[in-house]
């Protein structure tokens, strides 16, 4: 692959054309299979406890104005997770898995394997007699590569950074999010999850609590793209049940649950919810989640929402939009590709690949850390565990 040095220590790797990105001819359209939730977790600041989990029930607020500075004086911020938790979710997985899902990867016989259950829709792909590869990621790095052909404009906002690593056969990617804001604003969509969220399916929503970001609800989805296998975690909010649901650790039963997320916008007096920008994230962050519905609320500059939510159903939140579906799964594909490919001697569970997606630039460029750095990302007991769960012969 040929590349070209850059003076700040990247290389570019390819060049970006929006003529070729959102092409839908140039190939025919294929999907990913319908994610499925594998594992949920409750998490209480840094802890995660899979045994005690209980899902958020969705209220629709009933009473406007929603006053959304409620309680701010004690709201409690996310704690930040130093650069080594940003793959935490997704390699606890693995390490707690009494299944050992890793060694047909890592094994040199290119015979197809098992992989997790899930039920595949019409969406799938058959699966190929090729080596399959797997990727274990996190959901906000997924969904923000499959933004990038409709990101195109020269902005900060726009650019993408994505980490990875690999060792044993296996691709380990991830984003890392830092977030310094603890201002009122910064708590707006905290309090509208509590606003619309309950213990029980007859519960009024307890707004007078205060807002814990450090108590979340994390899960651990896997679907198939093409030759990977894809395991990854992303956060839930809760689901739209109208019975209160007992076991939560029949994930079968879970599948079938309708989940929901809630979204602020700025209530600028002439906007239109469902074809604003943050519709294409909105869609590629809940897809990957297999939620199925999204609500929404408008925010006034002091905090309070005055007009009623609106809510939508995912699958119809493509229509008549200018981006498809289509383009941003077949984009997610060649990123995977380019890491795979760029990677493809790499074996070290510290060295860490930087993939930059630079929107001034119109590209995607590298910088390599090698060995062990404050970039490296995977802890030791995983490494172990994927070290003892493989076979390569390097």
């Amino acid at each position: 692959m040929a590349t070209a040095a850059n003076n700040d220590g990247y290389e570019v790797l390819i060049e970006l054309q929006a003529s070729v990105l959102t092409n839908e001819n140039s190939a025919a359209p294929f999907y990913l299979s319908r994610p499925k939730k594998q594992k949920l977790y409750a998490y209480q600041r840094f802890e995660a406890n899979s045994n005690d989990v209980r899902l958020p029930y969705f209220i629709e607020p009933r009473s406007y104005p929603i006053d959304l500075n409620k309680g701010f004086e004690k709201f409690i911020f996310r704690q930040q997770a130093d650069f080594s938790k940003m793959l935490e979710t997704t390699q606890k997985f693995i390490v707690d898995l009494e299944e050992n899902v890793l060694q047909p990867y890592g094994s040199e016989n290119p015979e197809t394997h098992q992989s997790l259950k899930t039920e595949d829709d019409e969406s799938s792909q058959p699966r190929q007699n090729s080596k399959r590869k797997l990727v274990l990621s996190s959901r906000g790095c997924l969904s923000n590569i499959m933004i990038i052909p409709y990101r195109l404009e020269a902005s900060k906002y726009n650019d993408k950074t994505i980490f990875a690593t690999r060792y044993c056969g296996v691709l380990h990617t991830s984003n890392y999010r830092y977030d310094h804001d603890n201002s009122k604003n910064n708590t707006y969509h905290s309090k509208f999850q509590q606003t619309c969220f309950s213990d029980g399916p007859d519960r009024v929503p307890d707004t007078d609590q205060p807002v814990n970001e450090n108590e979340f609800i994390r899960g651990i989805f896997q679907t198939t793209l093409k030759e990977f296998d894809l395991i990854y975690s992303g956060e839930l909010s809760g689901i739209v049940s109208y019975e209160q649901i007992d076991d939560m650790q029949n994930l079968e039963n879970i599948n079938e649950l309708q989940f929901i997320s809630t979204k602020l916008l700025w209530n600028s007096g002439h906007s239109k919810i469902w074809k604003n920008p943050k519709c294409l994230n909105w869609w590629a962050t809940l897809y990957l989640a297999n939620i199925s519905h999204l609500c929404v609320g408008l925010k006034d500059r002091d905090g309070f929402i005055r007009t009623p939510v609106q809510r939508k159903a995912l699958k119809d939140l493509p229509k008549d939009q200018f981006w498809k579906p289509q383009i941003c799964v077949r984009f997610l594909l060649t990123m995977l590709k380019l890491i795979e490919e760029t990677m493809a001697s790499v074996n070290c569970p510290y060295t860490v690949y930087e993939f930059v997606y630079d929107s001034f630039a119109k590209c995607i460029k590298l910088k390599k850390h090698i060995g062990k750095t404050e970039y490296s990302f995977l802890s030791e007991e995983y490494i172990d565990r994927c070290r003892k769960q493989t076979s390569m012969s390097y």
